[in-house]
Formats: structure tokens, C-alpha cells, sequence
């Protein structure tokens, strides 16, 4: 009797706090997305038969006529925002009032390139957006253009040479892949490389390497998402060894060899270089209002960034860039 009553008590205990953290949209009044007990809305990711981009994309197409909604990742609210103006509310116009990230800080100590703009938070964050807001005005872009031209050549011409050949079958998902990796490794580390012709290039192995479907890169991805405490506490690797040292020092070499003979290109690599030795970027006068609109402060402090900071900056452009371009051009495809 003692013992079914022990049991009911705590069945009673957990169900009212698994309605009460559950609730918490509910009380609020704010629309959401129905929970399950403990794993909240994690159901699909959990088991990684979709990714967060899946599981995002889908709540937009089925809910995209709600501005916004709740859900819960385990027992934690989280809000999703679909209108594209308040998306542009939070990231540009009232992009100070949000500037903190889920990562724990301690995890950039242990794994600097874990440390770049889209982790860092509080000050150094508010710092760090500043700092490079004005690498990313479309002046600056189109600047770069020229580098993606380049790259474009070489695949077209790789594509004529295998017609000519009799090779006229191609896979495109991997042509594709590494026209991108061509592409962000020429801008992010500012060398001219050939993943196109060359398929064991370093860049196109270490790109595969990151992004590969398998079950170590699903738990990095989804625990540094949705569990950033328990990954820290973890101490797992999110990159590997070999991809770290291959970044650190393909950064090093190229900063090296600019320097020594005094080489500048319009590429990412050279901004950031910027910022390591004189802390700050010059904002040409075309582009000024743009890059106050996304942040830039002229007044702001010029202090430099340090190598860690420039190396993990240049991976997060290398990873979010590849996949970005790799991402849109299957859309237009269809594959």
C-alpha cells in the first residue's frame, strides 16, 4: 500500500510539472506547437530522422500564416518566428536587444573554432557584429565577385572537356558540392584551388568530412542546438582534431605569405585581416548607410581581433557559406 502510494505520488509530481513547463506558451497566450511528455517537439530530431532545417521548414510551410509560435525543445520554450519582418526586427533594426546565444562560453576555450559569431555572447558578441557588419555590405560582396566568376569558368570548362570526351552523364549533387567548395575556399581563405578537376582536394575532403550523414555528426548538430550545457559538459569534439589543424593553419599560411609579400585580394580573408591588425574595416562612402543599418558604429572601439577569433570566423564562413549556395542551388534543381 506504502508503495503504491509512493508511486502514485510521484506519477502525480511529474505530470504536474511536465504540465507546468509545458505550459508555458499557454499562459502566455501565445500559439504553439503541442508537446510531447519530456521531449516536448523533438520527436523527429531525436531519432535524426529529420534535421533542424527539416523540422524548421516544415513548421513554416504549416504554420507560415501564424507570425509567430511556441515550442519546446525538451522543456525549454522556444519561440520561432516566421513573418520576415520581425525577423528583421530582431536581426537588424532591435539586433542589440538579443545578444546572447545558447553556447556557453567555456565551449570556445576548449574548441576555438566553436567561438565565432554565431556562438559568442554579451559584449563580445555586440563587439564582434560590429566589427564585421561592414565585411558583408553588397559593395564588399560584389567586390568578391569576380573570385566566383573564376570559379564558374573553371567548371564550365570541366563540363565542355567531358562532352568532348563522351562523358556527357554528371552527378550533379557532387558537381555542385564542389563548385561551392571551390567557391568558399577561395573567398574564406583567400587560395586558389581546384576542387572541381581535383576530387581528393584537402578542402573538398575536409568539407565532406564536416557534412557527412553520419551518427557522430548528428549528435554534435543536434546537441550543440538543442543541449548546448550538456554538450560543454560533454567535452566532445564538435570538428575533430585534423579539421581544426587543417583550419588554424591553412589561416596562418595564408596570413603569412600576404604578409611577406605584401599580397591584397578582395576576398573575406583580407577583411578579417583588416581587423587583426588595425581593428576595425573601412566602410566606402556608397556602402555607409547600408552598414550602419546592419550595426556598424564608426565610433565604436578599434580593438583587434585575435587569431582564434579570425580563424573561427573564417570556418563559420567556409561552413555556412557552402552549405547556404549547396542548399539554394538544390532548391532550384530539384534534387
Amino acid at each position: 500500500m506504502n508503495i503504491f502510494f509512493f508511486v502514485s505520488l510521484v506519477s502525480v509530481l511529474i505530470y504536474v510539472v511536465n504540465r507546468y513547463f509545458h505550459s508555458y506558451w499557454s499562459r502566455r497566450d501565445v500559439f504553439s506547437l503541442e508537446p510531447k511528455f519530456l521531449i516536448g517537439n523533438l520527436g523527429s530530431m531525436l531519432t535524426f530522422k529529420k534535421s533542424a532545417g527539416d523540422f524548421l521548414q516544415e513548421i513554416y510551410i504549416k504554420y507560415k500564416h501564424h507570425k509567430f509560435l511556441g515550442a519546446y525543445f525538451f522543456y525549454q520554450p522556444t519561440l520561432i518566428i516566421n513573418d520576415p519582418e520581425l525577423i528583421q526586427d530582431i536581426m537588424i533594426r532591435n539586433f542589440t536587444s538579443f545578444i546572447d546565444r545558447p553556447m556557453p562560453d567555456e565551449a570556445a576555450k576548449d574548441y576555438p573554432l566553436v567561438g565565432h559569431l554565431f556562438n559568442v555572447r554579451g559584449q563580445k558578441w555586440r563587439d564582434l557584429r560590429v566589427k564585421l557588419s561592414p565585411t558583408f555590405t553588397s559593395g564588399k560582396i560584389k567586390a568578391m565577385f569576380p573570385i566566383i566568376n573564376d570559379c564558374a569558368d573553371v567548371l564550365h570548362k570541366y563540363v565542355e572537356k567531358n562532352i568532348e570526351s563522351g562523358n556527357e552523364i554528371f552527378e550533379f549533387r557532387d558537381l555542385f558540392a564542389r563548385l561551392t567548395t571551390n567557391i568558399i575556399s577561395n573567398i574564406a581563405f583567400g587560395i586558389e584551388n581546384d576542387c572541381i578537376n581535383d576530387q581528393e582536394n584537402i578542402f573538398r575532403t575536409m568539407g565532406m568530412k564536416l557534412f557527412e550523414p553520419n551518427l557522430r555528426n548528428g549528435l554534435v548538430g543536434f546537441l550543440s542546438f538543442f543541449a548546448p550545457d550538456l554538450f560543454v559538459k560533454i567535452k566532445m569534439d564538435p570538428f575533430g582534431k585534423d579539421v581544426s589543424d587543417f583550419m588554424f593553419s591553412m589561416v596562418k599560411q595564408t596570413i603569412d605569405y600576404r604578409e611577406k609579400n605584401k599580397i591584397e585580394r578582395n576576398d573575406f580573408m583580407q577583411l578579417l585581416m583588416k581587423l587583426k591588425d588595425e581593428g576595425y574595416v573601412p566602410v566606402d562612402k556608397a556602402d555607409k548607410e547600408e552598414a550602419n543599418s546592419y550595426g556598424h558604429d564608426e565610433n565604436a572601439a578599434k580593438t583587434k581581433i585575435d587569431m582564434n577569433d579570425l580563424t573561427a570566423n573564417v570556418f563559420l564562413f567556409f561552413v555556412a557559406g557552402k552549405n547556404f549556395i549547396h542548399s539554394i542551388a538544390m532548391k532550384i534543381f530539384n534534387i
